[in-house]
Order: C-alpha cells, then sequence, then structure tokens
C-alpha cells in the first residue's frame, strides 16, 4: 500500500511567515513525535490541559510546535502513534513572553493515515534550535 506522499518543502515554508500560505492549502506531513505537556500554560496559549509537543517532518524537515487547544480536545488515539501521516490546514506564530520565544501553534489539522516508519531523513529546519523562531526575528 502506498502512502499519501508529504507536501516536500512544507516545513520550511511553514517556519517562514514572511511566506504567504493560502488559507485553502494543506500541508501533509508526518508525526514524528507526539508529547503531552504538564504545568500551567503561559498566558498567551490558553487552554485545557493536557497540551502537545509534536515533531512534524515532510520527509526532508522536521520542527516542532504545540497542538492549539481545540485540536487537543477532539484528539483521537489515532494521532498518538508515531508516523501517522497529517494534513497540517493553519498554523500561528505566537509570542510567549514567558520564555521570550516564539512558537507555532497548530490551529487545524486533521489524521490522514497511519505510517509504517519515518519516511525520508529528514533533518532540522533550518539547521539550528532557533528554528522554531520566525524568520523576521
Amino acid at each position: 500500500m502506498d502512502l499519501t506522499p508529504l507536501s516536500t518543502g512544507s516545513v520550511e515554508a511553514l517556519c517562514d511567515v514572511s511566506k504567504s500560505k493560502p488559507e485553502s492549502q494543506l500541508f501533509v506531513l508526518q508525526l514524528l513525535s507526539i508529547k503531552a505537556l504538564t504545568g500551567p500554560p503561559p498566558p498567551e496559549l490558553p487552554g485545557p490541559l493536557p497540551r502537545y509537543r509534536v515533531i512534524l517532518s515532510d520527509g526532508d524537515q522536521y520542527f516542532g510546535a504545540l497542538l492549539g487547544s481545540k485540536i487537543a480536545q477532539r484528539f483521537t488515539p489515532n494521532w498518538t502513534q508515531r508516523f501517522v501521516i497529517v494534513g497540517v490546514e493553519q498554523v500561528q506564530w505566537v509570542y510567549v513572553s514567558q520564555c521570550e520565544k516564539w512558537v507555532l501553534v497548530i490551529v487545524e489539522m486533521h489524521f490522514i493515515e497511519d505510517g509504517t516508519g519515518p519516511i525520508g531523513r529528514p533533518t532540522l529546519a533550518m539547521g539550528s534550535p532557533a528554528a522554531f523562531r520566525p524568520k523576521w526575528t
């Protein structure tokens, strides 16, 4: 069975807020890792607990993000498996003053299909830990 092809190059587009992201654009990515976060959220990231940190890949690059509270509320068991294929429809950059960082929040995402293992050999987007910040900072 062939998997849905990933949107190669989409990680770079998502991590560069200066590029236009049409409202109807769908980024097909692979979920490499997911972790529930505990503790109170920063004021800029309101929402119910738990919150989730995810690592997503387009097969070439990967990046970290937080799931928005609406997604966390409708979380399904399929999403807790590594290597599933998901469609990311909407993202938002949020500045968290508590840690003085920009955080990418996945606002809208849906499950597409199960995966069997990692696709490609992705590297960290933009090659450094600062990769999770927009390029304008």
